[in-house]
């Protein structure tokens, strides 16, 4: 069998050889390696663990949303990391595109009061709060603005699909009344399946981010001695909703210990 290639190939120059499978796994998780790294870098968290390994198989439940989102993307096959990572790195592009655009720094409340009604128009907790260098802000005040720079895309996938609805309508009444123009109503009509599946999957992403998001915000939680088990549930309660922007100011309640008892100062809790 390799002779009877290797004299075709000889036969046929240009003659494509087989595929090596096992080469393109290795060079995919290769990349998959070096997006994953590349994230952690860069404080964004991968849309799935190391620990599923790769090529991914058996998926968990809780993986299966983010990653079809990813791989719905063109282009995207098996290397969602790359796919993820891709799109970060745009975020970060917008973030210095937005500073460049509002200068002097002062001007970029603008920018945070519009991030801030976008938040509401969708009913999402939490607040915003931006520096005018990135590098200066948490993880968290990253996220939060990773998410209006996706909520942004929604939105105006969101204006693509009413758009392309209105224009179906029309262009059916023109159909109707000219007995005519059928093949542009079945165009519209596959621009707005496009369109909605667009917004479908899109929406798959931004439930994972504000996942993401609520996860972050119970990590940073303030605690005493690192813990949370002497906390009240009232304290718990207050702080769970100043991290959601439900409230403006910290809780003044005390933990169960008192400040002698726990070994800390009243200082702490703030």
């Amino acid at each position: 069998m390799v002779d009877s290639v290797r004299r075709a190939a000889e036969r046929s120059p240009n003659l494509t050889p087989p595929p090596d499978h096992e080469a393109d796994v290795a060079h995919a998780r290769y990349q998959e390696d070096q997006a994953r790294k590349a994230l952690e870098k860069d404080r964004c968290p991968p849309c799935y663990p190391a620990d599923l390994g790769f090529p991914l198989e058996n998926i968990p439940k809780e993986y299966k949303e983010i990653l079809s989102y990813w791989k719905s993307l063109p282009g995207t096959g098996h290397v969602v990391l790359v796919a993820q990572h891709s799109d970060w790195r745009s975020f970060r592009d917008f973030q210095r595109r937005i500073r460049r655009h509002y200068l002097p720094p002062k001007c970029l409340h603008r920018f945070q009061n519009e991030a801030r009604d976008r938040r509401r128009r969708h009913a999402l907790e939490g607040d915003v709060c931006l520096q005018h260098d990135p590098a200066k802000q948490t993880q968290m005040e990253n996220w939060v603005e990773f998410q209006n720079f996706h909520l942004t895309i929604h939105e105006r996938f969101e204006k693509e699909v009413m758009e392309e609805n209105k224009y179906l309508i029309a262009a059916q009444k023109k159909s109707a009344a000219k007995a005519q123009g059928a093949e542009e109503v079945e165009i519209s009509k596959a621009r707005l399946k496009t369109g909605e599946s667009k917004v479908i999957h899109h929406e798959l992403l931004l439930h994972w981010t504000e996942q993401h998001r609520k996860a972050m915000a119970i990590e940073h939680m303030p605690s005493i001695n690192n813990t949370q088990d002497e906390w009240s549930d009232e304290l718990k309660t207050y702080w769970a909703d100043f991290i959601d922007g439900r409230r403006k100011r910290p809780p003044k309640a005390r933990p169960l210990l008192s400040p002698v008892q726990s070994g800390v100062s009243k200082n702490k809790i703030r």
